[in-house]
């Protein structure tokens, strides 16, 4: 069977480092385990590390069945940006116009977003009558309007009218509709007038369970021992890895660990890796605080070593429309190694952390709170560990990518054999 997936924003594993694989990349390798061939439709811009895999359209072609092509798109430096739009738009024609050549496939999994790619997905299915599911991830373009306040609304208009014309017409037309939660299922057939259709599915996000090689672990330990981070039980260190966006809320965890207590400073590392559109104002907020480290973006062998080095992992995520009904793929990242998780998200993922006993929580923009938090863990470190096999069973349980995309693939199957193929 001959499966393409559309989805950009995630790393390859060609990647530079030790890329971080998520639902993409381990569907497509699920997949060509299972003896399909896969073509898998990304971007040439590396959304995470900022930087161009290629100057054109390029077919990258390896021997496992797994065929990678990365569609041009102009290179972005902000996530929000006039350029990213452009980018996103490119990358659909590209799709479309390189498309064409080919024979079509099977079946179609387009990722949502990024709409543009989903929706020029949509549109060659719908030509050659090829099933396809869109995966829906994110609540765009509902949480931009959300955001946008005053003239910016104003000028925004006709893209976010576009943009939702473009939803409805995904969700219409798509022969099924998949959410990483019911919510988003939900979502996106109210939010476009759809009653129903005839599939629906929920695949829970779930990282790789990436296992480094030895040679790297030693790297990544001799690295984080080089900035003071070694395996010290007198102090906690809680960890967060993933983009500084303004969508999270980590100035005010910056900011409560400023104000702590020098006592409470020297035992705790509060350590956040990642880069984007907060990054220096997070560094200009934490100089001179030794206690907190910004190491910027680190490879997949780097995080896998802090995570089995910390007491908690952090989710500083807004409490948006789309949060709250959303288990972040750092749920499942964090519940992977045994963490707990201290978080002001609330709705699903704090419904189910309180459940399984396996949460710390304080409110959004809350410096008082969030400080009252910090002081907590580092007095509660043995409550921390004492949450790991609650944390492991609860990944096992809901996040374990050997229980989820064996199913996810068996769906692709069958949606392709429903339809004739």
């Amino acid at each position: 069977m001959r499966v393409w997936i559309l989805n950009v924003g995630e790393e390859l594993p060609s990647d530079p480092g030790t890329p971080r694989l998520l639902r993409a990349a381990i569907l497509a390798r699920e997949l060509t385990r299972r003896g399909h061939h896969v073509t898998w439709w990304n971007s040439s811009v590396n959304h995470q590390q900022k930087i161009q895999r290629a100057d054109r359209t390029t077919s990258l072609r390896t021997t496992d069945g797994l065929e990678t092509v990365l569609l041009w798109g102009r290179l972005y430096r902000s996530n929000r940006s006039l350029a990213r739009i452009l980018s996103n738009f490119e990358t659909a024609f590209a799709f479309l116009k390189e498309a064409q050549r080919r024979e079509p496939p099977d079946v179609i999994i387009a990722g949502y977003p990024i709409i543009e790619l989903a929706a020029a997905g949509v549109a060659f299915a719908t030509r050659h009558r090829v099933p396809i599911a869109v995966d829906f991830r994110d609540m765009w373009p509902d949480i931009i309007d959300d955001e946008l306040k005053g003239w910016r609304r104003v000028l925004a208009w006709p893209l976010l009218a576009l943009w939702q014309l473009m939803k409805r017409s995904v969700v219409r037309r798509a022969t099924a509709v998949v959410g990483v939660t019911q919510g988003f299922v939900d979502w996106a057939l109210e939010s476009t007038g759809v009653t129903a259709k005839d599939t629906t599915r929920v695949f829970h996000l779930a990282v790789d369970p990436f296992q480094p090689q030895p040679g790297l672990i030693d790297a990544a330990e001799r690295y984080w021992n080089s900035l003071g981070l070694g395996n010290d039980t007198s102090s906690v260190v809680l960890a967060y890895a993933g983009a500084f966006s303004r969508r999270y809320d980590l100035a005010t965890l910056v900011h409560a660990a400023c104000r702590l207590p020098d006592d409470y400073k020297a035992r705790l590392r509060l350590v956040l890796c990642g880069r984007g559109d907060m990054s220096e104002a997070l560094q200009r907020l934490a100089k001179g605080e030794t206690h907190i480290l910004l190491p910027g973006w680190r490879s997949a062998a780097e995080i896998h070593v802090l995570l089995r080095r910390s007491q908690a992992g952090l989710l500083p995520y807004y409490s948006s429309r789309d949060y709250v009904c959303h288990f972040p793929n750092k749920v499942g990242e964090y519940l992977s190694a045994g963490l707990p998780i201290v978080t002001c998200l609330k709705g699903e993922t704090q419904r189910l952390l309180s459940e399984r006993g396996i949460g710390r929580f304080y409110d959004e923009g809350s410096i008082a709170g969030a400080r009252k938090a910090l002081m907590e863990a580092v007095d509660g470190r043995s409550a921390l560990t004492a949450m790991s096999p609650a944390a492991l069973q609860t990944y096992a349980e809901l996040f374990d990518p050997k229980r989820i995309y064996p199913d996810y693939c068996r769906f692709v199957e069958q949606l392709a054999e429903a339809h004739g193929h």
